[in-house]
């Protein structure tokens, strides 16, 4: 991240760009650690004590500060800008607050307002990147979106219209491998117009499911819990399949076979209670045979081997 050549600034200018620095942390309304590095470089280029005791002073108090009018050289006050339009999203969420103090610093320092939007958005487009992707089922629609917020029971994204309201989303979280996880039911639970994008929405969702691990959320809620290998991860031979070792209640077995059909192996439509079911085989039926030979010849080894003698209790 590219800081201007403050050497060449004067007193008046570094204060200035050190307090827009404050108020951009500060834009939405709370101090995130990803935002700490940026706020000990704005102190790091201050002359007067006084000055550092002012940008604390503005972030203790978390409200963004008033500032004059810049007249800062123009290469220097476009890297300014850049500097702050990567801040606006340092701590992977882009607020309204933010968005306004962006526009506010950028007029001070002299700039169109065509000029600030291009910057804004193309911030906002570089966040995206790195969110989460999905395929969400609206109605009679399929739709690709990027998972602004994404938490254990609700979720939202940006959407390019308004939807009606409590409808029905069935949503697909991509994999890394270019899949899908699967499928998992959902109800839009409100809206809201962007107020800086006009045609932008942001479409607030919850889970009607209880998020399992084959819907592949925990996965990015909690990382650390899937990391290396899983012992009870099955690998069939068969790629229509899933496999894992589960405990059996019934015989107290701890480990004993599971396998589903993968996402990609079947069509679904939702239940009367909105939750995706299975329908039909997705291609031909190879799919459903390769699922029940597999279940039968795991039954059979549970018969015959090592739990025999549990069955028959």
């Amino acid at each position: 991240m590219q800081l201007p050549n403050v050497e060449q600034l004067d007193s008046e200018d570094k204060n200035w760009f050190a307090r827009a620095i404050a108020g951009m942390v500060v834009a939405d309304g709370r101090v995130d650690e990803s935002e700490t590095a940026f706020l000990k470089e704005a102190l790091g280029f201050l002359e007067d004590r006084s000055q550092v005791e002012q940008i604390m002073g503005i972030v203790k108090q978390g409200k963004p500060p008033e500032m004059p009018a810049a007249k800062i050289d123009s290469k220097q006050a476009f890297i300014m800008l850049k500097y702050l339009s990567e801040l606006m999203v340092a701590d992977a969420h882009l607020s309204p607050g933010e968005v306004r103090f962006f526009l506010y610093s950028g007029r001070l320092l002299g700039f169109t307002p065509d000029i600030l939007t291009k910057l804004w958005k193309t911030a906002r487009a570089q966040l995206e990147a790195t969110l989460p992707k999905a395929v969400a089922q609206i109605g009679n629609q399929t739709v690709e979106i990027t998972l602004t917020e994404l938490h254990d029971s609700k979720f939202s994204f940006r959407f390019g219209q308004a939807l009606t309201p409590n409808c029905k989303i069935i949503l697909k979280l991509h994999r890394s491998d270019g899949s899908f996880w699967d499928p998992i039911a959902c109800r839009m639970a409100g809206q809201h117009q962007d107020k800086f994008d006009q045609s932008s929405f942001t479409i607030l969702g919850r889970f009607e499911q209880k998020v399992a691990e084959p819907h592949g959320i925990l996965q990015i809620l909690h990382p650390d819990q899937f990391t290396g290998h899983d012992e009870n991860i099955l690998k069939p031979n068969k790629d229509s399949l899933m496999g894992r070792l589960v405990h059996c209640f019934l015989c107290n077995e701890p480990r004993v076979p599971h396998y589903v059909l993968r996402s990609r192996s079947m069509i679904t439509a939702p239940n009367i209670f909105g939750v995706p079911a299975y329908e039909k085989p997705a291609g031909n039926l190879s799919d459903v045979i390769d699922f029940l030979f597999g279940i039968l010849f795991d039954f059979r080894e549970l018969i015959h081997g090592k739990n025999r003698k549990i069955i028959r209790k």
